[in-house]
């Protein structure tokens, strides 16, 4: 079954982020990370990297993420202190 948002179709199998999910460190902070949503199908080299704006999380961009998946590698970080990231102090 496909339903309309706006002018997308939803397709029928959406990917499941939590398994492209990695943890990249800071090199500034000791112990902190940033959760990043890698999305890297073989054989491409072009990448698509989405940023969400303030009190969003990387999950903002599914659409477009399930859209250019396929021919793209797809980066979708959350910024420090938004979704899986942590919020590091100096």
């Amino acid at each position: 079954m496909k339903r309309k948002f706006g002018d997308f179709k939803r397709r029928e199998i959406q990917l499941d982020f939590n398994l492209y999910r990695v943890n990249v460190p800071s090199r500034e902070i000791s112990n902190s990370s940033l959760n990043v949503i890698d999305l890297w199908p073989e054989g491409v080299d072009r990448t698509i990297m989405f940023v969400h704006g303030y009190a969003g999380v990387a999950e903002t961009w599914e659409y477009q993420a399930n859209y250019f998946a396929n021919k793209y590698r797809v980066v979708l970080p959350d910024l420090r202190g938004h979704g899986r990231s942590e919020a590091a102090f100096l």
